[in-house]
């Protein structure tokens, strides 16, 4: 099942962009940040990313969980879960920044011009003859500012996440 969830990655996304656009109209997502969001967040990287992450956690923390009377969802919630922060951070950075500067997917999904992202609202300001270069690089730097602070405030767990998956003893 794993494999052909990775398979998916490797399909082009003009591929199965008209059948995600239906999709996403049937459920009423069409003209909503939603669609976006939701994309990404069942991307096939996030679960690759997540899954390779559980496998390196060692097995003996969840086995001593067990032999001290945890039942699978205080051992996911106690100890895996914590575990997982740093992949989590990760995850969160990578699915931000990718949803903050799509370009492709916004200009699909959105149709209302008080929806549209800061990647249609920068492209807009370069037109055929004229393009003002000042406004574009402002927007360029303004846009930059949310992706940094996601990324600073999800710094502490790349640190924690070093010795992730230890085992003393």
């Amino acid at each position: 099942m794993f494999l052909v969830y990775l398979v998916s990655y490797m399909i082009p996304y003009q591929v199965i962009m008209i059948p995600q656009y239906l999709t996403m109209k049937e459920l009423g997502l069409v003209n909503s940040h939603w669609a976006l969001i939701f994309l990404e967040i069942f991307s096939p990287y996030g679960v690759f990313l997540m899954r390779q992450f559980f496998i390196s956690i060692s097995r003996e923390l969840s086995e001593a969980a067990r032999i001290d009377g945890c039942g699978e969802f205080a051992i996911f919630a106690r100890i895996i879960l914590p575990l997982a922060q740093p992949a989590i951070a990760t995850l969160t950075i990578f699915c931000f920044s990718w949803v903050w500067n799509d370009f492709q997917a916004p200009l699909i999904y959105l149709n209302d011009d008080r929806l549209k992202t800061i990647p249609l609202g920068l492209a807009a300001l370069n037109g055929e003859f004229a393009s003002e270069f000042n406004l574009i690089m402002a927007g360029a730097v303004s846009s930059l500012l949310p992706v940094i602070a996601v990324f600073f405030a999800a710094q502490k767990y790349f640190i924690s996440g070093l010795s992730v998956g230890a085992v003393k003893g």
